[in-house]
């Protein structure tokens, strides 16, 4: 939650207790210094909906956390390690009003807010439309594809077992249970893909938030 103060033209951020913290934040356990957070704008009392804020996370100088935050590291994965995400915890921070990124709703000094879209819920998704579009593209780009792939691959060049005329042997992608193991998998994934495309398409066309 973001808090507006007129007194001091600063938003004064808290998650108000663990269930509100900030989670899985890559690169936020050990490396980063700012993160994009996303709050509750709140203006007099009225929550204008969540809103991206530029928020500093450490000094630049000692790379020390900064006071009122807590970091913590979410702890293994099972994969991509190196990624040290983390989660966050906030205890009144204060941060200048002109970090609120305003390109879909701001807030003036006497703290009127305004904003090209008056529908609440259609100007979260244009706020959140960098992320929606991301994990489309993510949805073709998946480890599981890389790891059905290298399998179905092996199964082709792997032989085992004698053929009846016992002059080779039998590739294991034509044993019934290897196929039924990987063909389910490679039809999801054929899906997949082709949703993929079709909404990274619809994300990438230029006219889609023209308005």
């Amino acid at each position: 939650m973001a808090i507006y103060d007129s007194k001091t033209d600063e938003f004064v951020v808290t998650t108000q207790g663990t269930k509100g913290m900030k989670y899985w934040i890559g690169g936020l356990a050990e490396i980063s210094n700012v993160t994009i957070l996303w709050a509750q704008l709140v203006i007099n009392g009225k929550s204008e909906g969540p809103h991206p804020f530029y928020f500093p996370t450490r000094c630049k100088k000692t790379h020390k956390v900064l006071p009122g935050i807590t970091i913590g590291d979410c702890g293994p994965k099972k994969g991509k390690n190196y990624i040290d995400n983390g989660y966050m915890i906030l205890n009144d921070v204060r941060i200048p009003r002109k970090y609120l990124l305003g390109k879909y709703g701001s807030v003036n000094e006497q703290g009127i807010y305004s904003s090209i879209v008056s529908n609440w819920g259609q100007r979260f998704g244009l706020h959140m439309s960098a992320l929606s579009a991301g994990r489309a593209f993510i949805s073709f780009t998946i480890n599981v594809f890389n790891a059905v792939t290298i399998a179905l691959r092996y199964a082709h060049c792997r032989k085992q077992f004698e053929t009846t005329d016992k002059k080779d042997e039998i590739a294991i992608i034509d044993y019934p249970l290897t196929q039924i193991r990987l063909i389910p998998e490679i039809s999801k994934l054929v899906v997949q893909l082709a949703a993929g495309h079709e909404l990274g398409g619809i994300y990438s066309d230029p006219e889609l938030f023209k308005d």
